[in-house]
């Protein structure tokens, strides 16, 4: 057996507070992101398609340089066709989108699905 954190008890704690809660109407999962595609692949599989983007922080680091956040995206149906049609590596674009996770090896990951493109460079 795998040895790691065990959240039983918190995440018991997490689901009472929100289902004993009133509050429940009031929570979002949204997520909007601004950055330049580094990478975009179709999926052989499925009908959906990986985009990479690099999204520059808004600190510098302690070299006086900007650091980039490579986050990807996932992309389905007619979102991944046009994205794949009208736009290359280097373009930028605004993400709309939510914050998935799922279980993979036994190890929880986080994904970006996104639910609109803006295509915002010429």
């Amino acid at each position: 057996m795998k040895k790691g954190l065990d959240f039983t008890g918190f995440r018991a704690s997490i689901k009472k507070i929100l289902y004993d809660s009133c509050e429940v109407k009031k929570l979002l999962n949204q997520i909007i992101l601004v950055g330049r595609i580094v990478n975009h692949v179709k999926s052989e599989k499925d009908d959906h398609s990986i985009m990479t983007l690099a999204i520059p922080r808004s600190f510098k680091n302690v070299d006086g340089n900007y650091d980039n956040d490579i986050i990807e995206c996932k992309l389905f149906n007619s979102i991944s066709k046009n994205t794949l049609e009208y736009c290359q590596d280097n373009s930028i674009v605004g993400v709309k989108g939510r914050v998935q996770s799922k279980v993979v090896d036994d190890n929880r990951v986080i994904e970006i699905i996104a639910e609109k493109i803006t295509f915002l460079q010429k």
